[in-house]
């Protein structure tokens, strides 16, 4: 065998198979997006024509950013980081004892929207019951902001209260709003990791909603403000079902598949649960919120005096905007929760997955160097 054979480019023995910033590249381009992959692989042959480990390290480094990174000048990556700079600098000044949650509350829904639209992954065959699934999860979505404004109109007239407050609630609403529903559509990693993915997690999450109405007083809202009731059935159920959810999709996805398909498959389910709990019990919430309980709260003096005092003409309508406020605040804390901690799973699995890649690209070189030869066909009678 010749020295040109085995030292490819770049100095580095079986050229690409063992040269690091070609194998860099090659695992990236196949798990982007059709338009970056095929980008990816021109970057890989531009990569042969660069000399110097050095050299070639930064060419790898640059085109690795370019086909994982949306370009900061684009639409899909200048929108979301734009959207949550403006959040956070607003929430700041209107609100200057938020503290973390000033960063925290704007930018969880803007990076999640940024997950789900600038880093698309292959996605598994989705089965009935999956599909079956999302269309369940995009109707929770979709009453959420239907029935509050339902309870809106239960009280009609001037609720008064702070145009500022208004409007950081309904924009906190509407970002959450966009992110669970890119999150649903789009299923970034690991949310649609095998066929049934949201299945079990939408049934989690149902139960938290419905044991956490259970345990709270009759008449919604009205009845436990200012902080629901958080029990022990509560609080064991909100910690057990996501993780029985996650456990039980672990078992059950691909019974040929390696331990890390199944704790992604886990992961997913487990997120499924945290992030649909929330728009659930928001549900769960403003439907269990009487007429009668917002009467009755109505009827109190001290409630009479905070209403006038905010400039609202009419008690009721004061006592229904502020349960909805109520509502959108607990679901402001819980979905940001929820969408912090998808963040930090599909940063992990990202990390996983590549981290797995390369141990395959790794792997597939030596077992080929080790794989025999074929045979020649014997020789015949006539050969010589």
């Amino acid at each position: 065998m010749s020295e040109d054979q085995i030292t490819g480019p770049g100095g580095g023995p079986s050229g690409r198979d063992s040269d690091r910033p070609a194998r860099l590249l090659r695992i990236l381009s196949g798990r982007t997006s059709v338009g970056r992959g095929e980008w990816g692989q021109a970057m890989l042959a531009e990569l042969d024509e660069i000399a110097g480990s050095r050299a070639r390290w930064q060419f790898a480094i640059g085109s690795a950013r370019t086909m994982v990174l949306p370009s900061p000048l684009s639409l899909v990556g200048l929108i979301p980081l734009a959207v949550a700079a403006a959040g956070a600098i607003a929430l700041y000044i209107a609100l200057p004892g938020l503290g973390f949650w000033a960063i925290a509350v704007p930018g969880a829904p803007c990076l999640c929207a940024w997950a789900a639209v600038a880093r698309p992954t292959a996605r598994p065959s989705r089965g009935v019951s999956s599909r079956a699934g999302q269309i369940v999860a995009i109707a929770v979505l979709l009453a959420c902001p239907l029935l509050g404004l339902r309870l809106l109109t239960l009280s009609p007239g001037g609720a008064g209260g702070s145009a500022i407050s208004w409007a950081i609630v309904s924009t906190t609403f509407c970002a959450d709003m966009v992110a669970y529903l890119l999150l649903v559509l789009r299923r970034p990693d690991p949310l649609g990791a095998w066929r049934y993915s949201g299945v079990l997690g939408l049934g989690a999450a149902l139960a938290i909603g419905g044991v956490f109405q259970l345990n709270q007083p009759p008449g919604g809202l009205s009845s436990y403000l200012p902080a629901p009731v958080a029990n022990s059935a509560v609080v064991g159920t909100a910690i057990a079902t996501p993780v029985a959810a996650g456990v039980l999709a672990a078992l059950l996805s691909h019974p040929r598949g390696g331990l890390g398909q199944r704790l992604r498959s886990g992961a997913g389910e487990m997120l499924w649960a945290c992030l649909l709990s929330a728009p659930v019990v928001f549900i769960g919430d403003v439907l269990a919120t009487s007429r009668s309980a917002i009467a009755t709260e109505a009827a109190q003096p001290g409630t009479i005096v905070q209403a006038h005092q905010d400039g609202a003409t009419s008690v009721l309508a004061w006592v229904s905007g502020d349960d909805v406020g109520a509502a959108v605040v607990m679901f402001a804390l819980l979905s940001t929760a929820s969408l912090l901690f998808f963040l930090a799973v599909h940063a992990l699995s990202a990390v996983v997955r590549a981290l797995s890649a390369a141990r395959d690209e790794r792997d597939t070189p030596a077992a080929a160097a080790f794989a025999p030869e074929p045979s020649s066909p014997a020789a015949g009678p006539d050969s010589a």
